[in-house]
């Protein structure tokens, strides 16, 4: 989702195997077009892994994620963690669900919780 207007930039479907939401993302990232503004990148503490964080950092992305610091440190450093954008973007992230809120409600589409798995698997274009 662009941060700025609400827009849906990438989608990918995958199943859900622990890591496969993370691979996805920076599958994304590397589809994405390069600017020459720097880029950001906001999450859930999900994403908050050393390699992710490392692999957003490759692609010159800033990734802006929840700390997880549950019995654990943050691969998130007081440098990111920081900044006021970063504080914007732990905002602004919530927008993302409205996207699924509309899609269920007026956009038709299936509710993955309570789908079969083949119904999402063909991809996001629901009829």
């Amino acid at each position: 989702m662009e941060n700025r207007n609400g827009m849906v930039v990438d989608v990918e479907v995958t199943r859900a195997t622990g890591t496969s939401e993370r691979e996805a993302g920076l599958r994304m990232l590397r589809r994405s077009c390069r600017t020459r503004r720097r880029r950001t990148l906001g999450g859930d503490k999900q994403y908050d892994t050393k390699d992710f964080v490392k692999g957003c950092r490759e692609l010159d992305v800033t990734p802006h994620v929840a700390q997880n610091t549950s019995g654990r440190s943050s691969a998130i450093d007081g440098r990111t963690a920081g900044q006021s954008g970063y504080r914007v973007s732990r905002r602004i992230r919530k927008r993302v669900e409205e996207i699924f809120g509309w899609l269920k409600t007026v956009g038709g589409g299936p509710s993955s919780a309570t789908s079969a798995p083949d119904a999402t698997s063909s991809g996001p274009s629901w009829r």
